[in-house]
């Protein structure tokens, strides 16, 4: 009975924070979104670079491992200057990818 009072305790303490929505104070993205569909897959491809085992176009022979390769993380004050830097100047749809599911690339 403990153990499940204090289980329920901790959900109680943690559902402020499952739902506060963007992860970035005036951000677009929550958490789970930069980490499932930003994050988690540019992380996915980093590593199989830095280990070695990514192919090289034509050749298919491996690429070198790089000397050093951190993994990309969120950084809000650059999301912050990404929304900025596009406020005003896209007009988005409700889905903002091309036909194939790949991202947009804006330019200006």
């Amino acid at each position: 009975m403990t153990m499940f009072c204090f289980g329920a305790f901790a959900i109680i303490l943690l559902l402020p924070a499952l739902c506060e929505g963007a992860h970035c104070a005036n951000g677009k993205l929550e958490k789970d979104e930069i980490d499932d569909y930003v994050l988690n897959p540019v992380n996915k491809y980093r590593q199989t670079l830095a280990s070695g085992k990514q192919k090289n176009g034509y050749s298919g022979k491996n690429m070198p491992k790089p000397k050093d390769m951190t993994t990309l993380a969120w950084n809000c004050d650059l999301e912050k200057a990404a929304i900025d830097t596009l406020s005003g100047r896209c007009e988005f749809k409700d889905d903002l990818s091309d036909k194939n599911g790949r991202a947009t690339v804006f330019f200006q």
